[in-house]
């Protein structure tokens, strides 16, 4: 707040004195008793300590100086009193974790309306892990865990589809069936959504080479098993492309049940001799290390596939779902952006796992120690 007269300084000290009305009266008459040189003098002296929690003890002592006539000597010591009082208010705001806390909170609950505002703070947060401090990586990780959430909803946008099948197919043309790439069943097309892989409410971090809409960063699943991906309950590890079960409760359970033909059953359920095709039952536990199923050279984005992947292992450690030592190595290869992502946004000084919440140039986040090579792991829980 800028304090160009003395309107705008007794303004700003009626406001800071809502609570005691006596004692803003009594400062806002005084400020009206000085002469020019007095208020601008009080007003460069005011501004150093404008916004800390001392600015209302400053004030006052400022006031009662110059209401009793200081001469030069006293304004010099007035003005050494407030560096003190600067300098000790600057300590106690590096060593009081509480009130980072509350502003890291403050900022978080943000996110839902600025995600650029959220973008910059995440950012702030990622230079200061560099230095070590240990309290802020935990803070980083706590911006991932509420900006990167599991149960989001995905694409259902006519365009994203379209393209997707573009990139895929090799046609925009909407086929009677589409292979389900999580089971490798072939499925009615009306039985098969479009989804993200990184999800659209997700915050885009900054460092990732990703466009959201792009038809890499989009899988065709049938319908229970999109859902199970957007909840984090299965996933799929980038470079590999090896679908992994992470909610292990679910291994007997049936995904979905099926038509044995569905080219020859999505219109009408029977076979061409007339007779009804045999219903057939996708076992969750059966789509464990299985393969995914891309024909073609177009392959899904092993950036997307990498985020969703470090998200979901560390969701389910959480939850307990899965253990520490049961996480694979996250092979991601060369990509030189991401790595310098990694490293800056949660580099770890123990050599346990260096590279933070969104993955690991070494390490594997969800485990005590790590003989994975570069480039490999999940980040640090």
């Amino acid at each position: 707040m800028a304090l160009e007269d003395k309107a705008a300084a007794g303004a700003r000290i009626l406001e800071l004195y809502r609570d005691d009305p006596d004692m803003g009266t009594k400062l806002f008459a005084d400020i009206f008793h000085l002469d020019a040189a007095k208020f601008t003098d009080f007003r460069n002296m005011w501004m150093v300590a404008m916004g800390l929690p001392t600015e209302k003890q400053v004030l006052e002592r400022i006031l009662s100086g110059m209401a009793a006539g200081p001469g030069p000597g006293d304004m010099m010591s007035t003005l050494d009193m407030i560096r003190q009082e600067v300098k000790a208010a600057a300590e106690l705001a590096a060593n009081n974790n509480q009130l980072i806390r509350q502003e890291v909170k403050a900022a978080a609950e943000l996110a839902a309306n600025n995600n650029q505002l959220i973008r910059q703070e995440v950012k702030a947060a990622a230079e200061l892990a560099a230095n070590n401090n240990q309290l802020i990586r935990k803070l980083v990780r706590k911006y991932y865990d509420m900006s990167l959430t599991p149960r989001c909803s995905s694409s259902r946008y006519a365009a994203c589809r379209r393209d997707a099948l573009a990139y895929y197919t090799g046609s925009q043309e909407e086929p009677p069936s589409i292979v389900c790439a999580v089971s490798g069943v072939c499925l009615p097309a009306k039985e098969v959504n479009a989804g993200h892989i990184y999800q659209l409410r997700w915050i885009m971090l900054d460092h990732l080479d990703l466009d959201c809409n792009a038809p890499t960063n989009i899988l065709f699943m049938q319908k229970k098993i999109e859902a199970a991906f957007d909840n984090f309950e299965i996933t799929v590890l980038p470079v590999h492309h090896k679908v992994f079960l992470l909610k292990r409760s679910l291994s007997n359970r049936v995904a979905f049940e099926y038509r044995a033909d569905a080219d020859m059953t999505a219109a009408g359920g029977s076979t061409s001799s007339g007779k009804k095709a045999e219903l057939k039952k996708v076992i969750w536990g059966e789509l464990h290390q299985k393969k995914l199923s891309v024909a073609g050279i177009n392959q899904p984005s092993d950036v997307a596939l990498f985020v969703h992947a470090q998200r979901a292992f560390r969701f389910a450690v959480q939850r307990g779902w899965v253990k520490s030592s049961e996480v694979p190595a996250l092979c991601y290869g060369d990509n030189e952006i991401l790595r310098r992502f990694l490293a800056d946004a949660d580099s770890t000084s123990s050599g346990s796992g260096a590279g933070g919440d969104q993955g690991a140039t070494t390490g594997s986040d969800l485990g005590e120690s790590s003989q994975l090579p570069e480039s490999e792991g999940v980040g640090d829980v």
